[in-house]
């Protein structure tokens, strides 16, 4: 892939910076528009004037010309919240895989993964994902950045950056491919600015704010700049316009303000960040790395030159990728459907009460009825009428409007099918299917087949956040040094290979060294959404055919967080600790530790099938001989607690009858004839 060559010289740099950002802006804004009807049509919204989609501005607003709210057709919003259900069945925590059958390679996905569920053990799983989720579905397009803090108890964090912070270089691409790197640009307080290059990039800003940097005033109570939701708000809806214009003229100073005046300090100044990221020929190192606040260039790193491998921190995670820089998310294609559905049942309400308007009852005017005793209202819904003197014997009759009926509710059914295919939520997603589900097997065939559009949209969010998580790794492996020691997150066969203190549960880095990301293969648990209720009928059904024996379905069960009643806490609780002692009799696979028996003995059987599971892999044939030998003593052990004796020997109780048959039948001693058959019953 081609490579984007920039100047090196700062003012040709920040000038060159500047113009590749700008046609990315514009592309940006014509998503923008798209992205504010979005949110707007979600909270109800129904009049739009697009006033420039090159410059972002929409202008809205909820009632009609007479101050009336419209009828609503909601569909939308229950599929979209669906949707986000389907999504938060995800487990994006992060795990690393070997990239070998070897030693080596168990040691680095081991310690990778105790390093990585340490790291995202500090970050709230389920409001990072839910923030992750929610602009993913409605803009197609949402970044995952990791960033340093500066702060020891939270060094570094991973942040979900908004689609309108996102530049592409260059602007209008054809295919995500030819990108040849991408940027973040927002608004951020003078002093955040000042704060964050001190911690991070241990640079001092000492340059005026109000030239070189061109910051902004923002009065208190105002949005910044390019973060609004929508425009300045005006009597016909939404107009373009400042937020800052609301405020009074003699509250627009700041503290930033060295004037000496008698006007009243108010407000605070923002200025503009910029943050380059150049690729590489792969797209997932950065070759150069920018830092940029108005006029002046911050941080300049070509990590290339130093030779030094980057993973790029900021990744783009993209729904329906349409080959450009912004994808399609899952909302924008249902409005229209929502739309006509919609007005099919406004005309049919419409219809109703037409009906119920001017329908009207003509009786003969020689029929004696008193009309009024017919006339509640105003509007007078019974009428006299004088027959044909030709006809004098006239019926009332009735006269109704004339209009389509009941017609746009079939309309409107067959447009909500329509929509249903295309967000790919059939009757399952409704609790409702075309027959019976008598097995899981059926109930998981329905559940699949639903996920399969789902591949390439949950495959893009999965690759971004490996991204992020492979960058976490590299900066904890740049960060931590041999004397400091990570915490284990978690405790399960995955982290097997890592040398822990038994007595404090502690990895120490100077025994376990952090690979770097590319040494392993960092994903996320779940590339697809899983659903528990389908988990569960598949291990009940699998119990039901005896596949599977009562302590493997606990286990199971427990291991998957499948929520059954009644499960037996004391079975996992023995597993779990037979893994850990798994992990510390097992070490590097070089050196064993410490066997400690006594409360281990407790469930031997349960303790004899993880130590066989474990004594199975190819990592522990390549283990070292007295590692393969410790266990060995373990398992012989077990099996003596469990009553399970060593291959060729049998039960005492069997082999007491063959020695008792045996002298009680001297002549048949070695005939060959099994242990408790009688010689007279061989076939």
């Amino acid at each position: 892939m081609a490579r984007l060559q920039l100047p090196t010289d700062k003012d040709e740099l920040t000038d060159a910076i500047e113009r590749e950002l700008q046609p990315g802006e514009t592309e940006m804004n014509v998503h923008l528009v798209t992205w504010k009807i979005i949110d707007a049509y979600l909270a109800g919204v129904r009049k739009f004037k697009v006033m420039d989609r090159w410059s972002g501005h929409v202008s809205i607003a909820w009632e009609n010309s007479k101050g009336e709210i419209d009828m609503r057709f909601e569909e939308i919003v229950r599929q979209f919240l669906t949707e986000c259900g389907r999504y938060m069945k995800m487990d994006i925590s992060p795990t690393a895989e070997k990239k070998g059958e070897s030693l080596d390679s168990l040691r680095k996905a081991s310690i990778a993964n105790a390093a990585l569920a340490s790291l995202f053990a500090r970050i709230p799983r389920e409001k990072f994902k839910r923030r992750v989720i929610i602009p993913f579905l409605k803009y197609g397009t949402v970044g995952i950045s990791h960033y340093e803090t500066g702060d020891p108890d939270m060094p570094d964090m991973i942040e979900v950056v908004p689609a309108r912070e996102l530049r592409g270089f260059p602007a209008y691409v054809d295919g995500i491919g030819n990108l040849m790197g991408i940027a973040r640009v927002r608004w951020v307080p003078m002093d955040w600015a000042i704060d964050r290059m001190k911690a991070v990039h241990d640079v001092k800003l000492k340059e005026d704010p109000w030239t070189r940097l061109r910051a902004e005033t923002v009065p208190w109570g105002a949005t910044p700049p390019g973060q609004q939701s929508y425009d300045r708000i005006s009597p016909h809806g939404y107009d373009p316009g400042s937020a800052g214009q609301v405020r009074r003229e003699d509250l627009l100073g700041t503290q930033y303000d060295d004037k000496k005046s008698s006007s009243k300090k108010d407000g605070r100044a923002y200025v503009r960040l910029e943050e380059i990221y150049v690729y590489d020929d792969s797209q997932e190192f950065v070759s150069r790395w920018i830092v940029k606040i108005g006029d002046v260039i911050l941080v300049d790193e070509d990590f290339e030159k130093k030779g030094i491998k980057a993973v790029c921190p900021l990744h783009v995670a993209r729904h329906t990728d349409i080959g450009r820089m912004f994808a399609r998310g899952f909302v924008h294609p249902l409005i229209p459907f929502n739309d006509q559905c919609e007005k099919m049942f406004q005309s049919l309400f419409k219809n109703i009460r037409e009906l119920d308007t001017f329908g009207t009852l003509f009786i003969p005017g020689a029929s004696g009825i008193d009309l009024k005793r017919w006339r509640t209202g105003i509007r007078p819904k019974v009428e006299k009428f004088d027959p044909d003197p030709l006809n004098p014997g006239g019926q009332p009759f009735t006269l109704g409007p004339h209009n389509t009926g009941t017609m746009p509710a079939k309309i409107a059914e067959i447009a909500l099918a329509q929509m249903q295919r295309l967000a790919n939520q059939g009757p399952y997603y409704q609790g409702e299917t075309s027959g019976r589900v008598d097995s899981a097997a059926g109930l998981g065939f329905l559940f699949n087949t639903g996920n399969i559009a789902l591949g390439l949209p949950t495959h893009g969010m999965a690759d971004a956040l490996a991204g992020a998580y492979s960058r976490m790794l590299q900066v904890a492996k740049d960060r931590l040094g041999p004397g400091d020691t990570i915490e284990l997150a978690t405790i399960d066969a995955a982290v097997a290979g890592v040398i822990i203190d038994p007595t404090t549960g502690l990895m120490k880095l100077s025994d376990n060294p952090i690979p770097n990301p590319w040494e392993v293969d960092v994903n996320v648990k779940d590339r697809t959404p899983r659903d528990r209720s389908v988990r569960k009928e598949e291990l009940k059904e699998l119990f039901g055919m005896q596949l599977v024996d009562p302590t493997r379905f606990w286990i199971a069960a427990l291991e998957e967080n499948l929520d059954f009643p009644g499960a037996n806490k004391e079975i996992w609780e023995t597993w779990r600790k037979v893994i850990w002692q798994i992990i510390v009799l097992f070490r590097d696979g070089k050196t064993p530790g410490p066997l400690v028996v006594g409360e281990h003995t407790q469930n031997p059987q349960i303790q004899l099938m993880a130590v066989q599971q474990f004594m199975n892999k190819i990592e522990f044939a390549l283990a070292a001989e007295p590692v393969r030998r410790r266990f060995e003593e373990w398992k012989m052990m077990l099996e003596t607690l469990t009553g399970v004796f060593p291959v060729g020997l049998g039960p005492p109780e069997e082999i007491a009858a063959q020695a008792m048959g045996a002298e009680q039948r001297p002549g048949i001693e070695g005939a060959g004839v099994p242990p408790g058959v009688a010689p007279g019953m061989m076939t």
